[in-house]
């Protein structure tokens, strides 16, 4: 009996030496490669809208910084798996070091496309991602590589606005400064919110759940598809200033200020943030004012910059104002009734802490 015990326990260790150690899986570069592709689609979506002509040139100059992001947030991702060292510290030292090497190598072959723009960009997006990775902070990582991504891409778009051409007086110059300021920001803002819809659409399926403290609370659109949809209504209001700037013709026009600016889309991510958190505390009558008010705050806002409006709500003097009193009453009224019947969910009080106050409670401060 002794003796086939330790017959068992010998083929037992001996199975365990022959069994092949199973190391880091390697990474899923899928997010990464999904946020910058849209990021480029984008791009090069509005530049053929606006009507600029898209030659060898033109994609050179505006992708190559973004390529070199993705390119060095793709090393960064594997920082983990690569192994090379057994601290974490060491690990990103390592991994930037190497980082460095690579952009300077790539500089000294080819000085005029791989410049010292090139060099921060390798290096910074790397090294942070790699550190990211390694406190398994995926979201973030994403959010920062379509933060730097996209602050290149609107560069690069504002720098050729269709509507910029040499100015003659000094108030021409300051129109063109200011169109450039709007479409470099309303670029960057929209690029930041579409990386973010991007990588809130891949969670929990292409891209691993992180455990940080910024997005770790947050559902994935298995477990609760509004936290998407809420994300897709943000890139939707950025996207508006962007797009209706590429369409207005000369300087002129944009001098007349008729169109939906980057404020009015800052304020209304606020609001469906605002939403968002009415939303998920279950006060859903302080949610439909919310929508309902700052839908007829827009709309009147664009009658005020000078857009057209359908009859009645067109006209001045009393036609005009008890056609606005109307619809701004029925559509609270209606929107309270509908809010207060459950119509837009239970409106019991809640039992337990929201998603927004776990997420808020589980930030540290000054993070």
């Amino acid at each position: 009996m002794l003796s086939l015990g330790l017959r068992v326990l010998v083929g037992v260790m001996e199975t365990e030496n022959e069994a092949p150690q199973v190391g880091p899986q390697p990474p899923s570069l899928v997010s990464q490669i999904a946020v910058t592709a849209m990021l480029t689609t984008l791009f090069l979506a509005l530049s053929q809208i606006e009507g600029r002509s898209i030659d060898n040139d033109y994609l050179t100059s505006s992708l190559t910084l973004p390529l070199a992001a993705l390119a060095s947030a793709c090393i960064g991702r594997m920082s983990p798996w690569l192994r090379l060292s057994s601290t974490v510290g060491l690990r990103v030292s390592a991994l930037s070091i190497g980082l460095l090497a690579i952009a300077f190598a790539a500089n000294s072959f080819a000085p005029s496309m791989f410049d010292n723009l090139f060099i921060a960009t390798f290096f910074l997006v790397g090294s942070v991602t790699g550190y990211l990775v390694e406190s398994r902070r995926f979201e973030e990582s994403n959010i920062f590589l379509s933060t730097i991504v996209g602050l290149h891409f609107a560069t690069s778009y504002a720098a050729g606005l269709g509507i910029i051409d040499g100015a003659a007086t000094a108030q021409l110059v300051d129109l063109e400064r200011e169109a450039i300021g709007s479409a470099f920001f309303a670029f960057w803002f929209a690029s930041t919110a579409l990386g973010i819809t991007v990588t809130i659409a891949l969670r929990g399926t292409l891209e691993d759940v992180g455990t940080g403290p910024m997005m770790s609370a947050i559902p994935t659109p298995s477990q609760n598809r509004e936290t998407l949809i809420y994300a897709v209504l943000i890139s939707v209001v950025q996207l508006i200033p962007l797009v209706w700037l590429g369409q207005i013709g000369d300087i002129e026009a944009f001098s007349e200020s008729s169109h939906l600016g980057v404020l009015w889309a800052i304020f209304t991510t606020v609001a469906i943030l605002l939403h968002a958190f009415f939303r998920a505390e279950g006060w859903h009558v302080l949610g439909v004012l919310l929508a309902v008010n700052w839908m007829l705050y827009t709309i009147g806002h664009l009658h005020e910059i000078g857009n057209e409006l359908p009859y009645p709500l067109d006209e001045g003097g009393l036609i005009g104002s008890s056609s606005w009193f109307f619809v701004g009453f029925w559509l609270n009224f209606f929107g309270i009734m509908a809010a207060s019947r459950g119509v837009f969910g239970d409106i019991a009080p809640q039992r337990e802490p929201s998603g927004f106050r776990i997420c808020g409670s589980q930030i540290p401060t000054g993070f």
